[in-house]
Formats: structure tokens, C-alpha cells, sequence
């Protein structure tokens, strides 16, 4: 799936496809060009009882002109009992159900189905779906993620969501900067690239902070939405990225 790239020196280096999934694993990934640079997503999914044990179905990471701007986390050495809270759904880039208390509640692991992420795309557009209501048999009757973008420097995020009982939901994103709000939208600005998230719907409250660290033990900075409480939830977040 990779090109050889001749440089100058004729060292063949590998070149990002444009478009791929990886039907085996569950990984989807878009590599498209800006005259900044390139701008990455990739969105989780897994085979049926796969072995890798982070709550993360349904979850994006974005990286935009050689900077991660929404990110995985990874989780650290093993034998820190924190290695644990790391792989939570709310320290993914997920819509998770809350509890009672208003909580996020984590997401079955490993799926007992396949969840594989659809779509297409090329240099221009892209546009990929997910079923990820397995994750939360308990309190989810469906939960379909959908992702539109007609430029690589934005992004429509479609979450539909259905409870069994009412209660609220919430959507997290991760960053390595703080999040800082910038009137009806919420901002992460890195070194090189900023992302903004404007949410289209009502948001109850939200939370905003430093919420654990990486694999590495570098912090990480942790963006709640939460939506008033409902049985049925339509939640489109725009997404867009920024050469600073």
C-alpha cells in the first residue's frame, strides 16, 4: 500500500496512501495533501474478540503538518496501576453513555462482533462510517459515527446515539495542549497547528483539563462535552484544523 519515494540522494523513503482499510484490524486512514502539509486521520476498529485492550472502538486521531492534534494515548509501563485508567473510553476520542451521576461509562472489551470502519476517499474528500453499539450493550440501542469532509482541513462528526433509559452522553477528545474556549467553540493550539471543535448541538456542561498523561508521562489535556439528558441524541461536531 505504500509508494517508494526517490529522494535526492536516491534513499527510497515510504509515502502515506492516500486512502486505506485495514479490514484485518479494523484501521481506517486518510492521508490527504495541503499546501501546509499533510492532514492524517485514521479512525479504530477491530475484528470480533481482538486482543488489544484499550476501550477505544469508534475513536479518531488526527494529526495536521506533522503535529498530533487529537491523540491516542498509548498507556505506560504496566506495573503502574494507572496503565489501566489509560485505556478507558473517556480518554479516547469517543461519544461514550453516561451513568446515573452523569459519568462516562466504559465500553465492553474486547467487541464480541466485528466493527470495521467503511468509507472512501481520495486527496479532496472523505467520508467514513462506524457502528460501534456493541460497546455498550447496556445502555446503548445504537451508537453510528459518521465523518464527512469535502477539504482536508475540516471535518463533519456525526454521532447517533440511542438510550435504553434516558440519561446523557458526552464526547471526549484528547490533546497534548490545553483546551481553551474561543466563543461557541473550543480550541487546542500545539506548536505549528491548532484544531478547533464547534459543537451544533446544546452542551450541558463540559470539562476541560489535564486529565493523566501518555505513554511517555507527558500530560494530556482532555476536552467533555456532555449533552442534556434525552432518550435519542443527533450530535454534529465540526472539526477543523489550522497552520499557526
Amino acid at each position: 500500500p505504500f509508494d517508494a519515494v526517490v529522494t535526492g540522494d536516491a534513499t527510497p523513503t515510504p509515502s502515506a496512501p492516500v486512502f486505506e482499510i485495514l479490514r484485518q484490524t479494523g484501521l481506517l486512514c486518510s492521508c490527504r495533501p495541503t499546501t501546509s502539509g499533510l492532514v492524517r486521520l485514521q479512525v479504530v476498529g477491530a475484528k470480533a474478540n481482538a486482543g488489544h485492550g484499550h476501550e477505544d472502538k469508534g475513536s479518531l486521531v488526527l494529526e495536521a503538518f506533522g503535529e498530533e492534534l487529537l491523540i491516542d494515548r498509548g498507556t505506560c509501563f504496566y506495573g503502574d496501576a494507572r496503565s489501566e485508567l489509560l485505556k478507558k473510553a473517556w480518554r479516547h476520542n469517543l461519544l461514550t453513555p453516561d451513568d446515573a451521576d452523569g459519568r462516562p461509562v466504559a465500553q465492553v472489551n474486547p467487541l464480541p462482533v466485528d466493527v470495521i470502519p467503511r468509507g472512501r476517499g481520495d486527496e479532496r474528500t472523505l467520508h467514513v462510517e462506524i457502528d460501534t453499539t456493541a460497546g455498550w450493550p447496556e445502555f446503548l440501542a445504537k451508537w453510528t459515527r459518521n465523518i464527512a469532509s469535502d477539504e482536508p482541513c475540516r471535518f463533519t462528526l456525526r454521532d447517533v446515539a440511542e438510550r435504553m433509559a434516558e440519561g446523557s452522553v458526552s464526547l471526549h477528545f484528547q490533546s497534548r495542549f490545553p483546551w481553551v474556549v474561543s466563543g461557541q467553540s473550543w480550541e487546542s493550539r500545539g506548536a505549528c497547528a491548532c484544531v478547533r471543535i464547534t459543537p451544533a448541538w446544546p452542551v450541558a456542561h463540559c470539562k476541560a483539563c489535564e486529565d493523566l498523561f501518555d505513554s511517555a508521562y507527558i500530560p494530556v489535556y482532555r476536552l467533555g462535552l456532555h449533552a442534556p439528558p434525552g432518550l435519542r441524541f443527533d450530535l454534529e461536531t465540526t472539526i477543523e484544523v489550522f497552520k499557526q
